[in-house]
C-alpha cells in the first residue's frame, strides 16, 4: 500500500508478513498451521468517506468485509492450506506463497 503518510501502516504489515514466514519454518513440524490474511483496499472505518472517495476517484476498487471473512473461513475448513500469504481484494482471494511445508 504506497501512498504518502502512510509508512507506519505499510512498515507493519510487511514485518507481520516477515514475522509470518519465520514462524511457519518451525511450527508445521508440530502440525501448527500459519498462514497470513493481508487485506488490500477493504471499506472499514480506519478512512474517513471523504478518504475512501478521494482514493475511489484515483482508481481504487475497495473489498468489503464480507472479502476478508471468505478468506478466514477458506484457511480456517481447509488443513491444506498452510504456509500461505492470502492477499485479499475486492471480491477475491490470491494467495502468493506456496501451499504446504516452508521452503
Amino acid at each position: 500500500m504506497q501512498t504518502q503518510g502512510n509508512w507506519e501502516y505499510t512498515a507493519t504489515k510487511y514485518a507481520l508478513r516477515g514475522f509470518m514466514r519465520t514462524v511457519r519454518r518451525n511450527s508445521w513440524e508440530q502440525g501448527i498451521r500459519i498462514n497470513y490474511v493481508a487485506p488490500c483496499w477493504i471499506k472499514s472505518a480506519i478512512r474517513t468517506a471523504e478518504y475512501e472517495k478521494w482514493l475511489e476517484d484515483r482508481g481504487i476498487q475497495f473489498g468489503e468485509p464480507v472479502d476478508c471473512a471468505g478468506c478466514m473461513m477458506r484457511i480456517s475448513c481447509d488443513k491444506s492450506v498452510n504456509g500461505m500469504v492470502c492477499s485479499v481484494s475486492k471480491g477475491s482471494l490470491v494467495a502468493d506463497s506456496q501451499q504446504g511445508t516452508p521452503s
